[in-house]
């Protein structure tokens, strides 16, 4: 008996497919030494990047505090009240008050991942 394979033109003309295919992945991550260190779970809200945000940062030299700025949802890391709380003239200030160069590497990675990067996105199928 054949299979019914729906063509991958059929798929992205489904109803909800511009939804779908363009929804950025999210997971939720916890900093051990912020937890640890200011006694309650400490979760960050990361968010892969869009197609512009990514070719945005490309068009420029781009470091580890550059997506993490794009990538972290929750907590707002460019919210005013962390810049007066750290004294800190930009986000990328807060960013190097807040975290140790390992987290900072580490998220970045994460967000990287859900954007597409350092893993496996694609699947070889074998033809007939």
């Amino acid at each position: 008996m054949a299979e019914n394979k729906v063509s991958a033109i059929d798929l992205l003309l489904r109803p909800d497919a511009p939804e779908v295919v363009q929804a950025r992945q999210t997971a939720a991550f916890e900093v051990k030494r912020l937890s640890r260190d200011l006694g309650t779970p400490f979760v960050l809200e990361l968010r892969g990047l869009s197609y512009n945000q990514y070719q945005d940062l490309a068009g420029s030299k781009f470091s580890n505090i550059d997506i993490m700025l794009e990538g972290v949802v929750e907590p707002n890391l460019r919210d005013p009240r962390l810049l007066s709380q750290y004294k800190a003239a930009t986000p990328v200030d807060v960013v190097k008050a807040i975290f140790l160069p390992g987290e900072i590497a580490d998220i970045a990675r994460q967000i990287e991942k859900l954007t597409g990067f350092r893993g496996d996105t694609l699947k070889e199928i074998q033809k007939n």
